[in-house]
């Protein structure tokens, strides 16, 4: 079936050409997360000897059942965010001139009303859901994590940060006294003269306001931007989970752009993590930074069971000890890295799982 603007044309006789389609499924119809086990049915149809179309026979119907959920494998969880502000979807489902937030404060109650579609009511938090998908409900989940377990604490980075709900979650972790966040204070995250306040400084000044010992936010950057998305949780001083990924934490990061989440559910990865927040902290300078092992030292961990695209492309790129040529070499001799890396892609087509 196509979804269109106003209705759904069946494919009994209009066929899919060959395997040239993808079905999104939540993108139409179904529920905005709608996780499971799917069942597709496919059923050739054929003409005959007159060049009739001869009734479906359901003998000759093919089944696969896939399943639809967040990618998860040896400790790691990916979402991602739908990027589907312009498309069609969105229009049938939203309306394309619907406003992505009320004017007003930026800290707004998503439950508000946003618009009427088709004659039904929809909210923020509703459009929300559909644009942000998996990564929304990731990022939320990790800080719900902490809100609802007392002897968690956040360590958080962050570069924009003017998503209700994830500015509203921290606020109450500040008012629990179990947050620190390092946040990005370049110039377009400061308020200029003559300029409206950012979201940014009024958001360290509700923080401020809300804060008890235990929570802190810390302004900085290493040179232009601090452009970080982070949330480390931490459990009787041991960290234990990690968020990061391309997300920003605002309403484009998480409702507009394309963007995912690695949710890293390994105390050894929380740990790095960890351990690179509290070197920066109350320092935030690059010079300092640049001398670490964070910084000159690439991280491995052990564990078989995480993807290893770049793995497999760093031993095809290297010289089978793990060193990487960047200098002319002779004929016959071992590829500059970057000839290497591109006889990979010529080979593969594609970064693989």
């Amino acid at each position: 079936m196509r979804a269109s603007r106003s209705n759904v044309t069946s494919s009994v006789d209009s066929p899919f050409q060959a395997f040239k389609w993808v079905h999104f499924p939540g993108s139409y119809s179904q529920n905005p997360a709608p996780f499971g086990n799917w069942d597709y049915h496919a059923t050739p149809r054929f003409f005959d000897a007159n060049k009739k179309l001869l009734p479906l026979d359901a003998g000759k119907t093919v089944t696969v059942t896939v399943p639809v959920g967040d990618f998860s494998k040896g400790g790691l969880e990916i979402g991602f965010t739908r990027a589907f502000l312009k498309s069609q979807a969105y229009a049938d489902h939203y309306g394309a001139k619907t406003k992505l937030k009320p004017t007003g404060d930026w800290l707004f109650d998503m439950t508000k009303k946003a618009g009427t579609k088709k004659g039904h009511d929809f909210t923020y938090e509703d459009m929300y859901v559909w644009l942000g998908y998996t990564a929304r409900r990731q990022v939320y989940e990790i800080l719900d994590e902490a809100l609802n377990d007392n002897t968690v604490e956040v360590e958080m980075f962050a570069y924009d940060l003017n998503d209700p709900g994830v500015a509203q979650r921290c606020l109450n972790l500040a008012a629990a006294g179990r947050i620190r966040i390092i946040l990005d204070n370049a110039t377009l995250h400061r308020t200029q003269a003559g300029k409206p306040t950012t979201e940014e400084d009024d958001f360290q000044a509700r923080f401020n306001a809300a804060a008890v010992p235990g929570a802190e936010l810390f302004r900085c950057r290493f040179d232009r931007y601090s452009h970080c998305k982070i949330i480390i949780l931490k459990k009787n001083g041991a960290a234990f989970r990690v968020l990061t990924g391309s997300t920003n934490f605002a309403i484009t990061g998480i409702c507009v752009n394309a963007n995912h989440v690695l949710l890293f559910d390994r105390p050894d990865v929380a740990k790095y993590y960890s351990d690179v927040f509290n070197n920066v902290w109350q320092v935030g300078k690059a010079a300092p930074f640049r001398t670490t092992d964070f910084s000159t030292k690439t991280k491995k961990f052990d564990n078989d069971l995480y993807p290893k695209t770049f793995d497999r492309i760093g031993a095809f790129c290297g010289d089978g000890n793990g060193r990487h040529e960047h200098r002319n070499a002779h004929p016959g001799a071992p590829r500059p890295a970057q000839e290497r890396f591109d006889l990979y892609i010529r080979r593969h087509g594609q970064f693989e799982r």
